[in-house]
């Protein structure tokens, strides 16, 4: 059995080789958009994403690259293949959290330290992913006037989810909450649709993607 040390959403940085690789892998996946963008991206050091893997390997880590510009109506996005030797540095949405105060918005770091708060109050676990990570972990401009937050919550204990979800649509947010919550076994799924009156949700592994029942005793309800 291979020991997963990965999670979906996890933000890894690379040493020269391991950049090497993932622009090797990058180019020959993504032939057709501009070469430039994954440059940018090694050079700013920007970190990959760790996404979905196709299998386990002991050797490599499947993972996604975003730019903050962007190319043909969306950000800049390609799909590579790094070595875990090439990792010298891995956070989780968790660990994210901790850096709030990096981030240059005012309004923005208020709102979340604001979730922080209200999560705290419920027993929650709250982490970030997405551009707002990545703006907080680079210092670079990934936020824009549409963007959504999105976070990742997690219960400390036997606690129900949806009481956070309707406290946060009561707030005055300038930007939408976009709130994913990690399953038992360690899946995500939308909060939204577990609040829902839905009889299935879609949930996400870092090996998987399948439809739950809503009694399904994985979920975090």
């Amino acid at each position: 059995m291979i020991n997963i040390k990965f999670s979906r959403h996890d933000l890894i940085f690379l040493n020269e080789s391991g950049k090497e690789q993932a622009r090797k892998t990058a180019q020959a996946l993504h032939p057709t958009t501009p070469a430039r963008f994954l440059q940018e991206m090694m050079e700013d050091n920007i970190p990959a994403i760790v996404t979905r893997q196709e299998s386990l390997s002991v050797e490599f880590v499947q993972v996604g690259f975003s730019s903050y510009h962007f190319h043909e109506g969306g950000r800049a996005k390609f799909r590579a293949i790094v070595p875990r030797t090439g990792i010298t540095e891995q956070l989780s949405p968790f660990d994210v959290i901790g850096y709030i105060g990096r981030l240059s918005s005012r309004v923005v770091r208020d709102t979340l330290y604001a979730l922080r708060s209200l999560a705290e109050e419920m027993n929650l676990d709250l982490g970030l992913y997405g551009s707002v990570a990545l703006e907080i972990m680079t210092g670079l401009p990934y936020l824009h006037i549409d963007s959504d937050i999105d976070i990742l919550v997690r219960p400390r204990d036997d606690v129900g989810l949806c009481p956070f979800y309707e406290a946060v649509n009561r707030f005055s947010l300038v930007r939408r909450i976009d709130i994913e919550a990690l399953c038992k076994d360690g899946a995500g799924v939308k909060l939204a649709e577990l609040c829902t009156s839905q009889k299935t949700v879609l949930c996400k592994g870092l090996l998987f993607t399948e439809l739950r029942p809503i009694t399904c005793p994985t979920l975090p309800l």
